[in-house]
């Protein structure tokens, strides 16, 4: 664990992402035990006057600090956008410089919803550790992507730069963001999965990288079992509070789980946020076809059916995970403000 008493957090985001960025940092700062300490680092790159002044309104009751780092989205010029909507998610590479006092970063995406206690991952850092990892898919495209540059990877060992823990120190002692940023314009912008690619091929073989407890980032389909302790759930993609694309989005409690918390940091009702990226006839179909799912195992078959065909296996493992009427994680009982 750092010696220094703060516990700083980092996420990066524009108007974009905004709903994302206010209901991760509402989830972080909600159930972290220590809000005194929490230091939240908003890599900013274009939220609005409205909506800055709107979280920095809703958090200040959290006792948590928030600093805002300006971003110039030009910096990455030449990157190609990740997921359509900005470069955003090249920013983390920068930490190192931007938090030049700082030792230790959690770096968390804006599409993770966090029920468990922050400060407890900050207390478990190992500070000989270059980062914190959890383990994340390469697709096919990235497997080539290495074999045609002549690039190393670890089979079966890649991990997802969604939410990882940076020892910053070490990264400037070697300047291995910089190293990251040359590997990404060397390869004309242009990764299979952006910075994270990039971060895999410096990380290959390095023994100074730890391995979290699964339970820190469980993606949004497929787990067996909910561990009691609290978890934090990566929607990897599959972002509540974008229009609806995939099946699964109104017949699974992890996205209404996602929309109770928005609610929260909104003030707002959950019928409300679900009208995120969904008509009324879609949220009321989708929940009573949820419901019918849990009770009758032929319309459960049916919807499995249905996603087969749709091409969306992996909402199968969604659907299965949440029938079992799922819970959050027993809460000590309060708010710690």
């Amino acid at each position: 664990m750092p010696s220094n008493n703060e516990i700083h957090v980092a996420l990066a985001s524009d108007d974009n992402y905004f709903e994302g960025l206010l209901t991760t940092v509402w989830s972080i700062a909600r159930n972290c035990s220590r809000p005194h300490q929490l230091i939240v680092n908003i890599l900013d790159g274009g939220i609005s006057p409205v909506n800055w002044n709107y979280l920095v309104s809703r958090l200040t009751p959290t006792k948590c600090t928030i600093r805002r780092l300006p971003i110039n989205q030009d910096t990455f010029e030449g990157f190609q956008s990740f997921h359509g909507t900005g470069k955003m998610a090249y920013a983390r590479l920068l930490l190192p410089d931007l938090l030049s006092d700082v030792t230790h970063v959690i770096y968390t995406d804006v599409d993770i919803l966090w029920l468990a206690d922050i400060a407890e991952l900050w207390d478990s850092i190992d500070e000989d550790a270059i980062m914190h990892i959890s383990p994340g898919g390469s697709p096919p495209e990235e497997l080539k992507w290495f074999s045609d540059h002549n690039y190393k990877w670890e089979k079966d060992k890649p991990f997802c730069s969604g939410m990882v823990i940076m020892n910053l120190a070490k990264f400037r002692r070697e300047k291995l963001h910089l190293k990251m940023l040359d590997t990404i314009t060397l390869n004309g912008g242009a990764l299979p999965l952006a910075d994270q690619t990039a971060m895999n091929v410096h990380m290959f073989g390095r023994t100074d990288k730890v391995r979290l407890d699964p339970r820190w980032q469980l993606t949004s389909g497929g787990q067996a079992a909910l561990p009691p302790e609290g978890f934090v759930i990566h929607f990897c993609g599959d972002a509540p509070w974008k229009s609806v694309s995939r099946s699964h989005h109104m017949i699974t409690d992890q996205h209404l789980l996602w929309h109770r918390y928005h609610a929260e940091a909104h003030e707002g009702t959950i019928w409300s946020s679900l009208h995120l990226g969904n008509t009324t006839a879609q949220i009321v179909i989708g929940r009573l076809l949820y419901i019918l799912a849990v009770n009758l195992s032929p319309v459960r078959t049916f919807l499995h059916l249905v996603m087969i065909m749709k091409g969306k296996g992996a909402s199968i493992h969604c659907l299965d995970y949440y029938l079992h009427k799922f819970k959050p994680p027993r809460q000590t009982g309060k708010h710690y403000w």
